[in-house]
C-alpha cells in the first residue's frame, strides 16, 4: 500500500512540510522506506537531478532520519 499523495491532496493538506532534497537514483529506495515507515509523504521533481520530499508535520523527524540514511549509505557505495 503506498501513502504517496498527489497535488491535489497535498493542496488540501497545509500540515505537510518539506523535509528535503535527493537525487532521483534515490527515489525507489527512499519510497520503499517511506511506505515500509508507515509515512505520507508526495514528491516533487524540481528538475531533472533533484526532487522534494515533503511529509506529514508529525512524521517530518523521522522522514529526515530515513532520508539522511539512504544519503549516506549511497555515498558509501559510491566511493
Amino acid at each position: 500500500m503506498s501513502l504517496y499523495m498527489d497535488n491535489d491532496e497535498l493542496n488540501e493538506l497545509d500540515e505537510f512540510q518539506k523535509v528535503g532534497v535527493f537525487p532521483p537514483s534515490l527515489r525507489a529506495s527512499l519510497v520503499t522506506e517511506l511506505n515500509r515507515a508507515g509515512i505520507v509523504y508526495r514528491l516533487e521533481d524540481l528538475n531533472e537531478h533533484v526532487t522534494a520530499l515533503y511529509v506529514l508535520n508529525f512524521s517530518s523527524n523521522e522522514a529526515g532520519v530515513i532520508l539522511y540514511e539512504l544519503k549516506n549509505k549511497n555515498k558509501r557505495i559510491r566511493m
